[in-house]
């Protein structure tokens, strides 16, 4: 595919890549093949990489060509340095997955330092990455594509770029920064890396991206970060991964708002404790839709036809106002001490909706499940709730658990397994009703 091509694909990339002219504008340094091999700047020995020794505004006027796989093209030594492509290419020689990839040391594109900015152009088949920066980077409007990672930056900006088919991470940032406006797709690993493990940590926001069959997770987060709006589409892992435990006092928790998963090759959302998830949808995972850690809040996300549970939660979570529909589990279930308020669960391959001890079921529709409308431990209370052509039980509670004004219709048997009444329940049509 061409590089005019490519950037059709990407047709929200807003600087769209025009006829390459010869020349630079002036006080910009020309960068080319053919001064490569003289030395483009002073203190540039002749030869790759091209050094950087000073800041200021490089533009290519060719493009580059690495033979060897363990040198790289450009290596930026000053601090803010702005590289324009200028719609061209740098290339190594390096097509993944031949053996010149892989994740030993080798040659990169562009390897610089703080305030660098490289845009505009395409850095392909380099055995290291396509690009390696550190502090206050900014990455836009490239194409990254058969290198190790397509991007990896300290900290910085990566927007409006097409980052596909590296043999590892399609993008890694580490201690903050935002990712936003780009297509990421058919990487090694995970499509998106957030490799935030170690304080101090700053802001991690990953927004409007297209996330889509990625080897690995699609969005990994070590820590927090603010996931918004991405689109993941058919990741052979996690749709979103944070595997380790955020607190109030490490880092930012972790906010999955907005996201639209799909056709995940394990769980949708799979977080640590404390996390918000607001207003997600995930279909079809091969897993659970969402599942999170303790001390979770799942705000109006609907979870439907995964092959697991709709909503898994951990203990004191609380899940409000959202929809499971037609998942293989139980449609939410809760650990001990959890809210599970004002939501709708139906065509579960068990339960609509079973809790822990100690938890608050209230307000809640349940109907056409495959075992019970609602489950409950000990001290748990479910009060307003309606539960319907259900297979088994409309409420199967555990013998301490308190029940209150709901209404319940046409259940397979026995309406309240166990459970002490604590107000009128209306039981039309079922065995038993107190």
């Amino acid at each position: 595919m061409s590089v005019i091509s490519r950037f059709a694909v990407i047709a929200f990339i807003a600087t769209v890549v025009g006829p390459a002219t010869a020349s630079a504008a002036p006080g910009v340094i020309e960068l080319s093949q053919a001064c490569a091999a003289t030395g483009c700047t002073g203190g540039d020995p002749p030869g790759f990489p091209i050094n950087l020794s000073q800041p200021g505004s490089y533009r290519l006027t060719s493009n580059l060509h690495v033979d060897h796989p363990d040198l790289d093209a450009i290596a930026i030594t000053a601090h803010g340095a702005l590289i324009d492509l200028g719609g061209f290419q740098i290339s190594g020689p390096c097509d993944p997955p031949t053996p010149c990839g892989g994740i030993t040391a080798g040659g990169s594109g562009v390897l610089g330092g703080s305030e660098s900015h490289v845009r505009n152009g395409t850095i392909r088949g380099f055995k290291g990455n396509g690009i390696t920066l550190i502090e206050s980077a900014t990455v836009e409007d490239l194409i990254l594509e058969n290198n190790q990672k397509g991007v990896q930056v300290f900290s910085g900006l990566i927007r409006r770029s097409l980052i596909q088919n590296n043999t590892s991470f399609g993008i890694s940032l580490v201690t903050g920064g935002i990712v936003e406006h780009n297509m990421v797709l058919g990487n090694g690993d995970s499509g998106i890396f957030l490799d935030n493990s170690t304080p101090p940590v700053g802001e991690l926001i990953v927004r409007f991206n297209l996330i889509r069959k990625n080897v690995g997770h699609g969005i990994e987060a070590q820590r927090g970060a603010l996931i918004e709006g991405n689109h993941l589409l058919a990741n052979l892992r996690s749709g979103i991964l944070s595997p380790i435990t955020t607190t109030l006092d490490v880092g930012s928790l972790l906010r999955a708002e907005r996201n639209a998963i799909c056709q995940s090759g394990e769980t949708g959302i799979s977080v640590g404790a404390n996390a918000q998830i607001i207003e997600n949808t995930v279909a079809s995972s091969q897993g659970d839709g969402i599942h999170a850690g303790a001390g979770a809040l799942v705000v109006g996300s609907v979870a439907f036809s995964n092959t697991g549970r709709g909503f898994d939660v951990g203990d004191g979570s609380a899940v409000l106002e959202s929809v499971a529909r037609a998942n293989g589990s139980t449609g939410i279930r809760g650990g001990e001490g959890c809210v599970i308020r004002s939501n709708l669960a139906q065509n579960s391959g068990s339960s609509g909706i079973s809790a822990g001890a100690g938890a608050q079921v209230s307000e809640n529709v349940s109907n056409d499940n495959a075992l019970d409308g609602i489950t409950l431990g000990g001290a748990g209370r479910a009060f307003g709730n309606v539960t319907a052509s259900n297979d088994r039980f409309g409420l199967g509670l555990n013998a301490s658990a308190g029940y209150a004004e709901n209404i319940t219709n046409d259940n397979g048997t026995a309406e309240v397994f166990s459970g002490v009444s604590t107000g009128i329940n209306v039981c039309g049509g079922n065995t038993t009703c107190p």
